[in-house]
């Protein structure tokens, strides 16, 4: 993150890091800074168009000699097990070539290897009377498709066709994702919950044994948190609000979807069921109070949730 960096350049002015009150995440600086806690060195891409201007912070540009760095990107073959995207991820159509490989057979995300432990591990658990089999992953594994192209109407094509909002989630390994839940189904594995980040907004949805068929049986729950530092659209709350509206309502469906707000989900689980809320919170604010808009229970041995907002 160039943290050792950034302060080599703030101490060259007398300027040194309050230990007790740091941050990582450049939304969390620039909140800080609005906030009156400090200063911070921010990279022209984070305060530029479509990242909007804040009344509460003044943007000062270095003067000559302006401090530069030079970046190498370096990796093992080894350490990436997906296969990459053919080209682009927001908003692809995947009826045609080159997007429409996102639906091949062989397509993974996450390589044979680790495949073959999930499902060891799942299998295991399941017949070690676990009751609750909760999978922590990066991207989400709802498909979130825009428009349904999966119909006769529409002509011949592959499986799950459609207009996607990002095929870099599980939507680019429509194959893979179907062996999953096909896995789920056939072995039948109760209590099985997947808890998932990365887009900066809150989701809920129940996963089904095909994703064509709505009455097919749910194998899963998906909870989708937020971020406590950044949001996906709060800045501007009437496009965050039409955002969840259309995104609410693709098929297959959400049950919830939140664009707006910024925090942190909360999970208990018993031997008699899982509660999970969605928690709120002003992160401009010390003393802002955790509010729960809308929480999620779920009776064990049973894919049926009930919402309360």
């Amino acid at each position: 993150c160039l943290r050792d960096q950034a302060l080599a350049v703030c101490q060259l002015v007398g300027a040194t890091e309050r230990r007790g009150f740091r941050a990582t995440s450049l939304e969390t600086l620039r909140q800080m800074v609005a906030a009156g806690v400090g200063v911070t060195l921010l990279p022209r891409l984070a305060v530029t168009p479509p990242v909007p201007p804040s009344p509460d912070i003044a943007l000062v540009e270095f003067s000559d000699p302006v401090p530069r760095r030079h970046l190498v990107a370096a990796w093992r073959p080894t350490n990436v097990y997906r296969d990459l995207l053919p080209e682009g991820d927001m908003l692809q159509l995947t009826t045609e070539p080159p997007a429409s490989m996102v639906h091949a057979e062989d397509r993974s995300l996450l390589g044979h290897g680790q495949r073959q432990w999930l499902l060891d591990r799942l299998g295991g658990a399941e017949g070690d009377g676990v009751t609750w089999k909760i999978l922590g992953q990066q991207v989400m594994f709802a498909p979130l498709r825009l428009l349904d192209l999966d119909e006769p109407a529409f002509g011949d094509g592959p499986r799950h066709r459609g207009l996607y909002l990002n095929l870099d989630q599980w939507d680019g390994y429509t194959a893979e994702r179907d062996l999953l839940t096909e896995f789920l189904a056939t072995q039948q594995i109760s209590g099985a919950a997947i808890l998932t980040g990365d887009i900066h907004s809150f989701w809920q949805a129940s996963v089904h044994r095909d994703m064509e068929d709505p009455a097919s049986p749910a194998v899963a729950q998906e909870y989708v948190c937020g971020s406590v530092s950044s949001t996906a659209l709060g800045w501007y709350p009437e496009l965050a609000d039409a955002a969840a509206e259309i995104t609410r309502g693709t098929s297959p469906s959400f049950r919830w979807v939140d664009w707006r707000r910024r925090g942190y989900g909360y999970l208990e689980a018993t031997p008699e069921g899982m509660r999970v809320e969605f928690r709120s919170v002003d992160p401009r604010y010390r003393d802002s109070p955790a509010v729960t808009p809308v929480a999620f229970d779920q009776p064990a041995q049973a894919q049926t949730v009930t919402m309360s907002s």
